[in-house]
């Protein structure tokens, strides 16, 4: 039976938000400019470190945007995410079309707990603005005893054999830290949310192609761990600034 654990929704974390795009961007959930104008005011407040916006690398997919916060403190943003959609105390500005922008984040985004960092700017953004892709890996573990054994796994062996991949910069690993929206009613999105989420990132000079490809060797191990895995999502994307 699928289990699922969550953090707690506090200190640094992540808000995962990927929107479908429709052929029509004007009734699409994704557009840059007003995403933009949301991401310089949570910044602006303090309750971000750092926003990146990323388009997947695979067109097999269609066109998806995935944004990713970087949070301070998930508590906080917590406190405030919501009201983002009806305050005009929050966005002086804010236009209904913007407003109704803030709901289409919140209706496709997840909260993650940061479990692990792993790279070259472990303390800090670093050089996160010349990044050129990214690698999201969402896991969803069969058992708890499956999902401690990926974290370990990570840990122990996958987390060096990627570092060793041309252009790797970091990986970041995250933990599922909040499954109810407003009313406290899970959605379908929440519902589907993998327990586990990685973003290994890479800049100039990686070899990355347009969709994920094993690691070279697979070892027995990480043949265990992909089996003992419910689902696994994973995508390369590149930077859409």
């Amino acid at each position: 039976m699928m289990s699922t654990k969550t953090a707690t929704l506090n200190g640094p974390g992540l808000v995962y938000v990927q929107f479908p795009v429709s052929p029509d961007l004007a009734h699409s959930a994704y557009d840059k400019r007003e995403n933009d104008k949301i991401a310089s005011y949570l910044l602006e407040k303090g309750l971000l470190s750092h926003a990146s916006q990323w388009k997947c690398a695979d067109v097999s997919q269609g066109d998806r945007y995935l944004m990713l916060y970087q949070v301070v403190d998930l508590a906080a943003l917590n406190a405030k995410f919501h009201s983002l959609s009806t305050s005009d105390d929050l966005l002086p500005t804010t236009t209904s079309r913007e407003n109704k922008r803030v709901a289409s984040i919140e209706a496709y985004a997840t909260f993650y707990s940061l479990a692990e960092t792993v790279g070259k700017h472990e303390d800090g953004e670093g050089d996160a603005h010349r990044l050129t892709h990214i690698i999201t890996a969402g896991m969803q573990p069969q058992t708890s005893e499956s999902s401690a054994e990926l974290d370990r796994w990570y840990r122990e062996e996958h987390n060096e054999q990627m570092s060793k991949e041309p252009g790797w910069t970091r990986s970041r690993r995250y933990r599922l830290a909040k499954l109810d929206k407003k009313g406290g009613s899970p959605t379908k999105h929440d519902a589907s949310a993998p327990e586990w989420m990685t973003i290994h990132e890479f800049g100039d000079g990686n070899r990355l192609s347009d969709q994920v490809e094993p690691l070279d060797p697979v070892t027995d191990w990480t043949r265990k761990i992909m089996g003992d895995m419910a689902s696994i999502e994973a995508y390369v994307w590149k930077n859409a600034l």
